[in-house]
Formats: structure tokens, sequence, C-alpha cells
């Protein structure tokens, strides 16, 4: 009788931390989309989605109460059976009066511009880490 197959883990492309300064922000949407070209997503996808990683670190940073300490931002993007997802987010310090991170991206134009971007934006948290969660189907390469 045939082994009971469980489901692939999901590999990680890349994850990593960055500073919450404008001037990386290009740089981490190119390492996400470089990532999703080597794991094998088409090119266009893998820039949609380097694409929408830059808009949503931009508006974690321009939307950041002036008042508050920029936490470091966190990237992390993973890949299984075709389904590519990305979390964009920081783990804020436990305070009176948290900053959400939800608020950051307002379901204004940059949320818009992010959602035409990927299949599924999406806010979740993990205790004291809150992020954004950016889904896309990958079509197979032609």
């Amino acid at each position: 009788m045939p082994e009971p197959t469980s489901p692939a883990a999901p590999a990680v492309l890349v994850s990593f931390v960055l500073s919450p300064e404008p001037a990386f922000v290009e740089t981490a949407g190119a390492l996400v989309s470089r990532s999703c070209e080597q794991c094998g997503c088409p090119a266009a996808e893998a820039g949609r989605l380097g694409e929408a990683v830059r808009r949503a670190l931009l508006a974690l940073i321009e939307h950041w109460p002036a008042d508050r300490e920029r936490p470091l931002l966190e990237v992390a993007c993973q890949s299984r059976d075709r389904l590519v997802s990305v979390e964009v987010g920081c783990t804020l310090p436990v305070e009176p009066g948290p900053f959400p991170v939800e608020a950051a991206m307002p379901a204004g134009p940059e949320a818009a511009a992010v959602r035409a971007l990927v299949d599924r934006l999406e806010f979740d948290r993990d205790g004291a880490r809150q992020f954004w969660r950016l889904t896309q189907q990958t079509r197979p390469p032609r």
C-alpha cells in the first residue's frame, strides 16, 4: 500500500528585515521579484509581486505616525504549489495604544494599487507581529 502523501511544506524564497527608509524599498521589491522568478514564476507576475511589495512598504513608511518610532520592516516570501505569499509588516513593541499596521494602508489609493497587482491582499497579526499578506496564484511559464 502506498504511503499517504502530505502537502509539501512551503518553500521560503526570501526573508529579510530592513530599515524603514524609502531608499531600501526599491531593493526590497527587486529581491522579492527575483526570488519569485528563481522558483519558476513568470517574469511579468514576479514583477507585479515586486511592485506590490514596494507599494506596501512605502505605505507603511509614509503613513507611520510622525510621533512614533518606526520599527524595522519585515518581508517574508514563500511559495507552495504555484501560490506565492509575501508578508510585509513589522513587530510592534508593547506599549499603550499601539499603532495598527492595517491603518498604514487605508482603503484608499495605496490599497487599491496593491490589490490591482495581486490576487489577494489581507491583514493579519500574530501576537505583536502585524503584517499584510499579498497572495498571487502563479501561472506556469510558457
